[in-house]
């Protein structure tokens, strides 16, 4: 064909292809002898575009795709995708296991019956951690029990109902100072699935064990379980 040019007749009009030796009709490459349409596509802008909170960032398809407050793309009538979407697909679609939480929670010397211990609190110092559905919980309480109310001995007030697979996750101790009947003897806590406590049991792990009325007592637990 040789050397050619672009002509277009205007701004809205087809280009088109000629040869710079020829003019006639045979020397014309028309549109529809390419591959590729070579029509013009319309586009322009208004002040309502800058104004509008959506930016536009493609032309094509049946829409704009477009970055709009709180969420990273949206285009051509699909739904948002926003960074929590893009979390949860990145952590297995549910989204869970991305959850972070971190803060404080308040531990209550109590009983697994309707009376509850009467107690004064020289301290008592309860922490947490959240990942999914993953807690891991600390406390350290520094008491004085003057009653041991009716049953056995509990701590309650964990930030989140236990749940999982298994009727109770057991935890590490931290300090027992005649806080307990069996004083020193390494009462194990469970935390019991479907409650928020702790209870407290003999070395086995088997039998609840009561608190002992006394001063300057210290009990400690730390330890993870799963939420419901």
């Amino acid at each position: 064909m040789g050397n050619a040019f672009i002509s277009r007749p205007s701004n809205r009009g087809n280009i088109n292809v000629l040869q710079t030796t020829g003019t006639s009709q045979s020397d014309v490459m028309p549109q529809n002898a390419c591959t590729s349409s070579f029509s013009l596509l319309g586009h322009s802008h208004s002040a309502n575009d800058i104004v509008s909170d959506i930016l536009s960032v493609a032309r094509g398809g049946t829409g704009c795709s477009s970055l709009t407050s709180g969420n990273i793309l949206l285009g051509n009538g699909t739904s948002a995708i926003t960074s929590t979407s893009v979390l949860a697909q990145s952590k297995g679609g549910t989204g869970t296991s991305s959850f972070y939480e971190k803060g404080t929670w308040t531990p209550v010397i109590g009983s697994t019956g309707s009376t509850a211990p009467s107690v004064s609190y020289g301290y008592r110092y309860g922490s947490y951690y959240r990942v999914g559905n993953l807690v891991f919980v600390g406390c350290h309480i520094n008491m004085n029990i003057s009653s041991v109310g009716s049953n056995y001995a509990c701590i309650k007030g964990l930030p989140y109902k236990c749940g999982g697979d298994t009727d109770k996750y057991g935890l590490s101790l931290v300090e027992e100072y005649y806080a307990v009947e069996n004083g020193d003897g390494d009462p194990r806590g469970l935390v019991i699935q479907g409650t928020t406590q702790i209870h407290i049991k003999g070395h086995s792990g088997a039998g609840a064990i009561n608190w002992k009325k006394g001063s300057g007592q210290y009990i400690g637990y730390c330890g993870c379980y799963i939420k419901t």
